[in-house]
């Protein structure tokens, strides 16, 4: 993603690889951290903070390759999973 997720500017510059730094507000994070609040952004209105497996023991999250995001904005690398 070339979309900043803290203001929303988009620009091909924003990502070089695995580095995300916006080239209007300078936030700076993973990349791939950055595309994954994107997506919990865009899919807001089906993801709630909070919100709980059907048996009501997970929290859900989005599963990436490099790692997970919760709906509290939380990010664990893949390397402390497991």
């Amino acid at each position: 993603s070339q979309r900043c997720s803290h203001c929303g500017f988009t620009h091909e510059d924003n990502r070089d690889d695995k580095r995300f730094v916006c080239q209007d507000c300078g936030y700076g994070v993973n990349a791939d951290y950055n595309a994954a609040k994107n997506i919990a952004t865009r899919y807001c209105g089906y993801i709630h903070r909070g919100q709980t497996s059907r048996g009501g023991w997970a929290t859900s999250q989005l599963a990436l390759k490099s790692g997970t995001l919760n709906v509290n904005g939380d990010y664990t690398p893949a390397e402390l999973l497991g």
